[in-house]
């Protein structure tokens, strides 16, 4: 998608460019016709206009790259302002979230107690951010940016949407997000604009000014306050090591692998359930986990006991390994 639509705003640029020299030489071609006699031939207020729409088409190219009054140029103040009016159309034909409509519960049972405090978590960032534009806006737009791609990040492992992708960039990510119908194609096309925003302000060569960077800044929190609340399962270590037995009775116990259990809340209703999966790794209770198997390793039948009772209880008929890690470390 990304790739045809530069090509297309490169052949704009290239036939603008023609149409352009063309229209020059059109205009040079008139004063010339003008003064072809040169007995007659006098600087009148034709030839003035004329000379003036050259000066004009040439100048376009430079008045786009200038730095205006208060820094800046026209190229970024047109992003800036497209991404501010992309950020309002978002919010005002959806409810602030940046995803497709989609049924995220699960059979289970609610579970109020279990809700997982995203609000906060969110918070949290913002108010980090604006703390760091508080004293350098410049950084508070590239510590977002970073926190924007860890968002849409984490959201492709905790789901298991990131099909073993744990190192997608920003841009990749988002087309992910795109393509199994997660965000909206004017959601990712807004969060490209960001980016695009984002290395003028770090990489440009024309430097704005602190307002137009809390600008992008606003519409960024917008942006990453969307996508941190788009609803996903996320999965808790809730119990690991648990022994595993081949037989009904427990009595033969299962030597490679131990079996990891998981608590899974289904947002945005925190629909909650407990799982139990094979497993050759170790796992610390309570970390948040990524959604990711290893199908090469696989067991039969296989049973458990329980936790509170010590009773025999079915794990599950068939399961291959689950292998995913804590978020924090991906």
């Amino acid at each position: 998608m990304k790739g045809s639509r530069d090509q297309g705003e490169g052949d704009s640029r290239e036939g603008f460019a023609f149409g352009r020299g063309a229209l020059c030489a059109g205009l040079v071609a008139l004063i010339v016709l003008h003064g072809v006699d040169s007995t007659t031939f006098h600087v009148d207020t034709t030839t003035v206009a004329l000379a003036a729409m050259i000066v004009v088409l040439a100048l376009v190219p430079l008045l786009e790259s200038a730095t205006l009054p208060g820094g800046g140029g026209l190229v970024f103040r047109k992003q800036l302002n497209a991404l501010e009016s992309a950020v309002s159309e978002l919010e005002a034909g959806s409810d602030g979230s940046l995803a497709e409509p989609r049924d995220a519960s699960r059979d289970g049972h609610e579970h109020g107690a279990a809700a997982i405090p995203a609000v906060q978590a969110l918070e949290d960032v913002v108010d980090q951010v604006l703390r760091e534009a508080a004293r350098s806006p410049k950084i508070g737009l590239m510590l977002l940016s970073a926190e924007l791609e860890r968002a849409v990040r984490r959201l492709l492992m905790a789901s298991g949407w990131g099909a073993g992708r744990p190192r997608a960039a920003l841009r990749e990510g988002v087309q992910r997000l795109v393509e199994i119908g997660v965000l909206s194609r004017s959601a990712a096309s807004t969060l490209d604009l960001f980016t695009q925003v984002r290395a003028a302000v770090v990489h440009g060569s024309r430097q704005p000014t602190d307002d137009e960077i809390l600008r992008a800044l606003d519409s960024g929190i917008q942006l990453y306050s969307a996508v941190a609340v788009i609803p996903r399962e996320r999965h808790f270590v809730w119990a690991a090591g648990v022994e595993l037995f081949s037989d009904e009775g427990c009595t033969v116990q299962t030597v490679d692998a131990t079996g990891v259990i998981l608590r899974s809340v289904a947002e945005p209703r925190n629909v909650e359930s407990k799982r139990i999966f094979p497993t050759t790794l170790s796992f610390q209770t309570g970390d948040e986990v990524a959604w990711m198997w290893n199908t090469s390793k696989q067991w039969g039948p296989t049973w458990y006991r329980s936790l509170d009772t010590s009773e025999p209880v079915k794990a599950w008929d068939g399961s291959v390994e689950f292998v995913g890690r804590p978020l924090d470390d991906l």
